[in-house]
């Protein structure tokens, strides 16, 4: 797994937590919120496939959706 440092937006990625054939799971430090956040991104390749993106979607509300004292807000 890398931990070389890169950025997207206001995210710093530093180190990779795991990945499959699908995506890759980040964790990140986002430099407005002063806090580490998990950032799931997409394998190159997949960002055209139609069916991958709704999935990620349906997954992305459904997390949002959750409450609990142990979960930060988004």
């Amino acid at each position: 797994m890398s931990t070389n440092p890169f950025r997207i937006d206001k995210y710093e990625l530093q180190q990779s937590l795991g990945k499959n054939n699908i995506t890759e799971v980040w964790k990140a430090f986002d430099n407005q919120a002063h806090r580490y956040v998990a950032i799931k991104l997409f394998h190159a390749q997949l960002n055209a496939d139609p069916d991958i993106v709704t999935r990620f979607q349906n997954e992305a509300q459904t997390i949002i959706s959750l409450r609990h004292p142990n979960i930060a807000p988004c």
